[in-house]
């Protein structure tokens, strides 16, 4: 099993993969509809910067289209306090 802890706090997200850190970004660098902070393409109509800082949390599996599981344990969401 991978070890994966997400903390968004605010404007910045985290990301910790079996104990690497592979994401540290702030999401109000993307300030422009479909370009990253880099200037490349993205997909998204309108600047990350300002979409929703709450709302659902999704899972998603990359498999082809025959219906490909994902298997998850042990998800824990915690409200981080200041």
């Amino acid at each position: 099993w991978n070890e994966l802890l997400v903390l968004c706090l605010d404007n910045q997200i985290k990301i910790h993969l079996n104990d690497i850190q592979i994401i540290d970004a702030d999401m109000n660098d993307w300030d422009r509809p479909f370009v990253n902070p880099d200037g490349t393409w993205n997909k998204f109509k309108v600047a990350m910067k300002y979409l929703p800082r709450e709302g659902f949390l999704g899972f998603q599996s990359h498999g082809d289209d025959t219906g490909d599981n994902i298997w998850l344990r042990s998800i824990k969401v915690l409200e981080l306090k200041d």
